[in-house]
């Protein structure tokens, strides 16, 4: 008989708040991050450099922690100690005055913060073995935390300046911290203990790389949108309250796919979503660029955030959990984080901050369309259906 929901067993509460706070702060950086950084007087070439390197430390910091969790099984307390650096390290952001001195205040405490999501996702999957389709259940609240701090900035930035941003930030960080203290420790079963150092040959079968390609691109797409997103909003009359609704109607949408995504993932397959994912995304750049001014397009567009991210999501957590058992999950995590939410993002900042400069906002999206067909493609010549 099937269920529809996971065990007593599993932790619920505790998973589900660290994942609410991690995206409490996500939803603070992506849509506000940039232009707080033009208010402080830095030129969209600096704050795609900035948030290049907010991505870029996803590519080293979880594979650094990945194989400490790995080898030592300690990931639990690599997440207290990531979360306790990374307030400590946001602390300096109240004393960049320059863009070196930025990009040293971000780089440090991204370095933490971005450790922190991959070992946290290994450790949900250890408390849901053998119900991983509830995984997007419990992910689903990292979303809701999304909402509630774009919709809740938002509007507090109609009635106060952008200096807030920081503050709010750093409180954030402060709560992600305090709910780590809460999540117990995973049991370890013998099967889990068994050596798995003959898989690593995993790492070099061709769908694995295709994925690791096809994740990357997916990101890269994504980097105009939270780049510059706000800005492209607020450049065309939106103002804090409007640009947070539209940030969160997106995430919303994501919501209610992960709510039916452990029935869509049996029934179309990892492939199957990946290619769903980036029809959508291929649709919604468009939309984003051509027509900005039409609240009803933009509105379609932003629900399509269901698929361009919740779906490639949800079908990317299951193809590392299927391909790097236990033994590799720390790598496989922190590799599936570095490529695409690091190399890719990072990549995808880094081009968008040149080409909003040199193209303009309507071919930047027009690019990052371009960049999804690519994807698709890749899909089609590396990663089968699976049976």
């Amino acid at each position: 008989m099937p269920v529809d929901s996971p065990s007593n067993t599993v932790p619920v509460r505790p998973l589900a708040s660290v994942y609410g706070w991690y995206f409490v702060i996500l939803g603070i950086l992506v849509p506000y991050w940039a232009p707080y950084l033009q208010s402080q007087g830095f030129s969209p070439s600096e704050i795609g450099i900035l948030l290049a390197i907010l991505m870029a430390t996803k590519i080293i910091a979880p594979l650094v922690w990945g194989l400490l969790a790995d080898y030592l099984f300690c990931s639990l307390k690599l997440i207290r100690l990531g979360t306790l650096c990374s307030v400590l390290a946001f602390a300096g952001v109240f004393w960049a005055d320059d863009f070196w001195l930025m990009a040293l205040v971000m780089a440090g405490f991204s370095f933490f913060w971005n450790a922190v999501l991959p070992l946290f996702e290994v450790i949900t999957l250890r408390f849901l073995q053998g119900q991983t389709q509830f995984y997007s259940r419990i992910r689903l609240w990292g979303s809701i935390g999304f909402i509630i701090a774009v919709l809740g900035v938002g509007s507090l930035l109609d009635y106060v300046s952008l200096d807030w941003v920081p503050w709010v930030c750093w409180s954030a960080f402060w709560g992600l911290w305090l709910v780590s203290l809460t999540l117990p420790k995973p049991v370890k079963t013998k099967a889990e203990q068994a050596s798995s150092s003959a898989k690593a040959q995993r790492f070099l079968l061709r769908p694995i790389l295709g994925f690791f390609i096809v994740v990357a691109l997916v990101q890269l797409a994504h980097g105009p949108y939270y780049t510059f997103f706000s800005i492209h909003l607020q450049d065309h009359g939106y103002n804090h309250t409007a640009i947070g609704a539209l940030w969160a109607l997106g995430v919303l949408a994501e919501i209610i796919l992960f709510l039916f995504m452990h029935q869509l993932l049996p029934k179309l397959g990892i492939r199957g979503c990946l290619v769903l994912g980036l029809l959508g995304a291929v649709l919604r750049w468009l939309v984003i660029g051509w027509w900005v001014d039409n609240l009803m397009l933009i509105t379609m567009a932003q629900l399509l955030h269901a698929l361009s991210f919740g779906a490639c999501h949800a079908a990317s957590i299951e193809f590392v959990h299927r391909h790097f058992p236990e033994g590799l999950a720390g790598r496989g995590q922190a590799l599936y984080s570095g490529i695409s939410f690091g190399l890719g993002a990072g990549l995808g900042a880094l081009a968008a901050g040149y080409g909003w400069d040199n193209l303009g906002a309507t071919m930047t999206f027009s690019m990052a369309s371009l960049v999804c067909i690519f994807g698709l493609w890749v899909i089609y010549i590396a990663l089968p259906q699976e049976r």
